[in-house]
């Protein structure tokens, strides 16, 4: 094989991201919950692990997490009560 050689598209092109589904139903995934609060994942997880009053994720399988979302609207309204 040639250093020249073409390389097909699919190779180089990275698929889009699947859209995040808004909260709909009582129970939210964890990048939906990020995206409820307007962080990143990442930020989501640092909450779940610094801040003790941040709502809890349950397991509800052994590849699936989800948060209350009840819990969610709780603690977004209480932060905004804080401020």
């Amino acid at each position: 094989m040639s250093l020249n050689a073409p390389v097909a598209a699919s190779a180089t092109s990275r698929t889009p991201k699947k859209p995040i589904k808004p909260i709909t139903g009582p129970s939210a995934r964890p990048a939906q919950a990020a995206a409820f609060f307007g962080i990143h994942l990442s930020s989501l997880w640092r909450w779940v692990a610094e801040r003790p009053d941040f709502p809890k994720p349950r397991k509800v399988g052994p590849r699936t997490t989800v948060f209350v979302t009840a819990e969610l609207i709780a603690f977004r309204d209480k932060q905004m009560e804080a401020k």
